[in-house]
């Protein structure tokens, strides 16, 4: 992702969408219930594997953009603001705002512009 970020840097572009993928999806339906600890655990990942590539895009002037999306860390109004407490509020990390899944998934596609105003850097 890093290689990524200096790749954008270099044809002058400033944000870059994608996926984070998540170690915990697989857990948040399952049956029987898993202990919140390994949800804790899960987000406590995705914290370690991204706040350095978040740090160096920083450096290099680059947003990343998630596609909350099913399957990745954030994927509706609740997991959002759970990812970006994970990353520390960082200012990089941000969301990409394409709704064409949320109605099916029960999400307010207009509360989560709402929501993460500050957060959204781009719209597909």
């Amino acid at each position: 992702m890093i290689s990524t970020g200096e790749a954008a840097k270099r044809m002058g572009v400033s944000i870059v969408t994608g996926f984070t993928g998540s170690s915990i999806w697989p857990l948040l339906y399952s049956f029987p219930a898993v202990p919140q600890s390994m949800i804790d655990k899960g987000y406590l990942d995705f914290a370690s594997r991204w706040i350095p590539i978040l740090d160096k895009y920083k450096e290099l002037g680059i947003h990343f953009a998630l596609e909350a999306h099913p399957t990745e860390i954030a994927f509706d109004i609740a997991s959002g603001e759970r990812a970006i407490k994970a990353v520390k509020n960082h200012p990089n990390f941000g969301f990409n705002f394409d709704p064409s899944h949320f109605g099916y998934q029960g999400v307010d596609y207009v509360k989560f512009i709402y929501t993460f105003q500050e957060k959204i850097f781009m719209f597909i």
